[in-house]
């Protein structure tokens, strides 16, 4: 039976670091078995499908590279959004679900944070619990951790990572102090690629050629991020430059001489 009051959107979480290590591929597997959507996406960023008929629909996220990822789909009816998310992150290749759609069983309001900006396609909006911060800014320490960075950009009222720091702004500067715990060379992409963290929140940093040599197991890597605002003319929306190079570059991995904190 057709409807044209079905829509159903994919995407999948994942830190921001990622966008250095690979895109996820998305596809949407309406209920005669074509594919209406297959294509490679960052963390977050929507794709929506309205639906021509009711039916089972079938979701499938398959990883680029050996990252973990949190997929989510979300579909509507005449009564809003509800949003559906795995019960763990996707750690093999592919993942896969199946929903069939009808009217939700509740209202999740996070339609109205799916948006599309100039440049960046759709992504999602920050809630307003979350860049309306009343931290001070004399009490802000501008030195972080790799994890403490990555929850800049996590949304708690959403459960997802967004393009919003929570307590910093276009023009801020944060340093980044952690402990190296791995160094390796990746040939395919010519990135070395940084292991930083302790043993229960590790995240990888990336950056261009091969510099191995350069640096040790167990130093600190100390490196100098710039705020700045993801589209001119939106303060909401911020990022550090390290992450803008990545999505103003097809994902490829600055030069770290840039980010060396002096």
């Amino acid at each position: 039976m057709a409807s044209s009051s079905h829509s159903v959107n994919i995407y999948a979480d994942a830190p921001f670091y990622q966008l250095f290590t690979g895109k996820i591929t998305v596809i949407l597997e309406n209920p005669y078995r074509s594919w209406v959507v297959n294509r490679s996406v960052n963390p977050t960023q929507w794709t929506i499908y309205e639906a021509g008929a009711t039916g089972s629909y079938r979701a499938i996220w398959i990883q680029n590279d050996k990252e973990k990822w949190t997929p989510y789909l979300t579909y509507r009816h005449n009564r809003g959004y509800a949003v559906s998310r795995a019960n763990q992150s996707i750690e093999k290749e592919i993942f896969k679900t199946t929903t069939a759609l009808a009217s939700p069983s509740k209202k999740a309001e996070i339609s109205e944070h799916f948006i599309t900006v100039e440049k960046y396609g759709n992504i999602i909006k920050p809630s307003n619990s979350h860049i309306a911060t009343t931290t001070e800014k004399t009490n802000l320490s501008n030195t972080l951790t790799a994890e403490e960075l990555d929850q800049q950009f996590f949304d708690k009222e959403l459960g997802v990572h967004v393009y919003a720091l929570k307590d910093y702004s276009a023009g801020d500067v944060i340093y980044l102090k952690d402990t190296i715990k791995e160094i390796k060379f990746d040939k395919e992409s010519n990135n070395t690629i940084f292991t930083v963290g302790d043993d229960n929140d590790q995240h990888d940093l990336s950056f261009a050629g091969n510099i191995t040599n350069k640096y040790d197991v167990g130093e600190e890597l100390k490196l100098k991020f710039n705020v700045e605002n993801l589209i001119k003319g939106n303060s909401e929306l911020t990022i550090i430059d390290y992450f803008k190079f990545a999505l103003d570059n097809n994902n490829k991995a600055p030069n770290i001489n840039k980010f060396i904190a002096k």
